[in-house]
């Protein structure tokens, strides 16, 4: 069973109004694991594929502490390496319809809400809009998966400021998202206390 929730920040009251952000809404498209396979050829393993017919947008900012995106997915016991999280851009006509209110407005479909009013559009590391987040929970560089486990993948994703430019425009700084995960373990129910002496 895999869980995946994403971290919600606070508010910062204390930054100025230009530069505190009071949204940072993220419409997903596709969360996928990846996992080798013994013939050595790579697997994914799709965890939420109501997405790709309804994206789904949330808010990275909040009271809550976390935003649940995939509750109690079972998969195969395996050793995976990454997560891929795929954004929406608007390009399914279809999907579109679904979202009746896209609270980006012109910024597109990820986006950055300023205290100030602006909304300014979040950019992607790669050329496409993605992100691939290494799984690690151990030296080899790889969450192994038991046959039973229960685990939770919690994400943080942070917009981070660069200078860069998109298409025809001169460079200028952009906020781009990072994201990185950790993993958390559910003890059985019946699993014993281990003895401390």
């Amino acid at each position: 069973m895999v869980r995946l929730a994403a971290l919600k920040s606070r508010v910062c009251d204390a930054c100025p109004a230009s530069a505190r952000a009071e949204h940072i809404y993220l419409t997903m498209k596709n969360v996928q694991l990846h996992a080798e396979s013994s013939a050595n050829a790579p697997e994914w393993f799709e965890l939420a594929p109501e997405f790709e017919a309804q994206p789904r947008q949330f808010d990275l900012i909040g009271d809550a502490d976390a935003e649940t995106l995939v509750l109690d997915k079972t998969i195969p016991a395996g050793n995976f390496r990454e997560l891929r999280l795929q954004f929406y851009l608007g390009e399914s006509q279809a999907a579109a319809e679904l979202l009746h209110n896209n609270v980006c407005g012109s910024a597109g479909w990820n986006c950055i809400v300023l205290a100030d009013g602006r909304i300014e559009p979040l950019r992607f590391p790669g050329e496409t809009a993605q992100l691939d987040i290494p799984l690690s929970e151990d030296p080899r560089g790889e969450l192994v998966l038991l046959p039973g486990d229960t685990v939770e993948l919690r994400l943080s994703l942070l917009p981070q400021q660069v200078l860069g430019s998109s298409g025809d425009e001169a460079l200028k700084i952009q906020n781009r998202l990072v994201g990185r995960a950790t993993v958390g373990r559910e003890q059985p129910a019946d699993a014993l206390p281990i003895p401390l002496d």
